[in-house]
């Protein structure tokens, strides 16, 4: 919590050595850094403008990352928040950022405030430029230092520092909702030596959804050289034309990433391969992704299997090389391919070996078993260690039950290899799992299991008494995130009878993150109750 001079965190953002192979606590010790500046020193006014306190300390946090360890892990985080927003931006979860509908506080503190402000803050950086945003900024955090904040303010610092009047993007991306859905599609003519780009805005256009004006960079790489065209999107279907003397080896549409967008781009395999042998990180994993769909529908494309092998073994980045690996996972593995993940086993890189141990579920042999069984026995990874026990008791499904109850007796940090475990032991659909698993909601063990296991009791006990009961009973638990889990898992449930207590839980909550999870149950077995009849 940001405290004006003194940041309190809990116990969770300490962790071993063994612990810090995997996870930091650099990103939160950073948002809540930059709290002092956005938050603290400069408060929004209203909970409706929490974006300004939020936002910029997301966004903040990622440029520390950008500072400590470059620009390829920046612009990775930013994929990363964008990629968020856009998987909850939909249905009833759209709403502009600035909003005045809550009916509890609570309601504010969600994507739309952090991962979408950060993501509002990023576009404006590439809209200014590093020199007139960084201006900007200063400009606001001084103009308004000590003062409480509206996005207006922030308006009309910017204008007021560079000149710029961006009224349409603060319309658009903070007092409107959703964001642009591309749909592009290129086609080079020889014979003019032109490149022409058709770009649809195909989201809903609505009250809340507008359609978009951005300026997007396109890149365009030939034998020649690269070259940069910034266009201006703005109607819901445009046409581009640029001078291109020869065949694009590929086309990047949005250079950098910069906007947040659903981007549908058909481009043939060799602009896939060319951009994962010469693309920025980003641009990478794109292709990484892209590949592994185009490979599912070739399978005798041996060009798209040796490029995902090659980043999966000689990417610069481990994130990379992990997402290749599990692109390769997704198909059978050749005697090639498994040793290629019995080398990667052993591999520095933590987040590479704990792809690999997840893949060699898919392999047979002794000698994947004896990798599997010394990772889960000795890794110095926490995390690999867990993976390496899930797919042991994948493979070696005799003993898969010892073997996961070895996993249940293990330490860890935040007890990754025990919530392994219990998700292991669920899939095994074994009559002694269930008690194990209720076990773990009792009050007294670690906060994060007895929400797992809650999760998990809706998963397999579906149709049982006992289960439905003993949700209920949670309902008056003592640790709100468990009371909240049981009513996410009776929703799960569907069994109209939980609709009373639940109905009641809403009205004894304090909390309005608990009120509102109660409501949401209660709405999600209506419908289901509803459409099954």
């Amino acid at each position: 919590m940001e405290n004006a001079t003194a940041t309190t965190l809990t116990d969770g953002t300490i962790h071993d050595a063994r612990a810090a192979l995997d996870v930091s606590s650099d990103g939160l010790v950073a948002h809540e850094l930059a709290h002092q500046w956005w938050g603290d020193l400069l408060t929004c006014r209203s909970w409706a403008h929490t974006w300004l306190n939020e936002g910029f300390a997301t966004y903040f946090a990622a440029l520390y990352a950008e500072h400590d360890q470059g620009e390829d892990v920046f612009q990775l985080q930013l994929k990363n928040i964008m990629d968020g927003v856009i998987a909850a931006d939909a249905g009833k979860n759209r709403r502009p950022i600035v909003w005045r509908g809550y009916s509890d506080p609570t309601e504010i503190f969600d994507f739309h405030s952090y991962q979408k402000g950060a993501s509002v803050l990023h576009m404006l950086r590439f809209l200014l430029g590093d020199e007139l945003f960084w201006k900007a900024l200063n400009y606001y955090a001084h103009k308004n230092a000590f003062r409480n904040v509206e996005t207006n303010d922030l308006k009309i610092a910017i204008e007021e520092a560079t000149g710029e009047n961006l009224y349409w993007f603060f319309e658009e991306w903070l007092f409107r909702a959703g964001y642009p859905e591309y749909e592009v599609r290129k086609r080079w003519d020889p014979s003019e030596k032109k490149l022409h780009l058709l770009v649809k805005q195909i989201q809903k256009v609505d009250e809340q959804t507008p359609l978009f004006i951005m300026p997007i960079d396109i890149e365009i790489a030939t034998e020649a050289g690269t070259s940069v065209h910034r266009i201006l999107v703005s109607k819901a279907e445009e046409e581009f034309v640029f001078d291109c003397a020869a065949k694009p080896l590929n086309v990047i549409f949005d250079k950098g990433g910069w906007i947040l967008k659903k981007l549908t781009f058909e481009k043939p395999k060799s602009e896939w391969l060319y951009q994962l042998a010469h693309g920025t990180a980003i641009e990478r994993l794109d292709a990484i992704h892209a590949l592994r769909k185009y490979f599912a529908l070739h399978r005798e494309e041996k060009d798209v299997l040796d490029a995902l092998r090659s980043s999966a073994e000689n990417d610069l980045l481990p994130l990379l090389r992990a997402e290749a690996i599990n692109a390769l996972a997704q198909f059978p593995f050749s005697s090639d391919e498994k040793m290629m993940l019995l080398r990667l086993a052993r591999d520095q890189s933590a987040q590479v070996r704990r792809a690999a141990m997840a893949a060699l579920s898919n392999c047979k042999g002794d000698d994947v078993i004896e990798t599997l069984r010394s990772a889960f026995a000795h890794d110095s990874s926490y995390f690999v260690a867990a993976e390496a026990m899930k797919s042991l008791a994948k493979i070696d499904t005799t003993h898969a039950f010892e073997i996961l109850s070895q996993g249940l007796a293990r330490d860890s940090h935040q007890d990754v290899i025990r919530s392994a475990a219990l998700q292991g032991l669920a899939e095994l659909h074994d009559t002694r799992v269930l008690p194990i698993i209720e076990s773990y909601t009792a009050y007294g063990k670690p906060n994060n299991l007895r929400t797992l296991a809650v999760h998990l009791l809706a998963v397999e006990g579906a149709g049982n008494e006992k289960i439905f009961e003993h949700l209920v009973s949670l309902l008056h638990d003592p640790y709100i995130w468990t009371r909240t889990s049981a009513m996410e898992a009776l929703a799960m449930l569907k069994d109209k009878r939980a609709i009373a207590p639940l109905e009641q839980a809403e009205k004894d909550e304090l909390d309005g993150r608990a009120k509102r999870a109660a409501r949401n149950a209660i709405s999600l077995i209506k419908e289901s109750t509803q459409s099954s009849r």
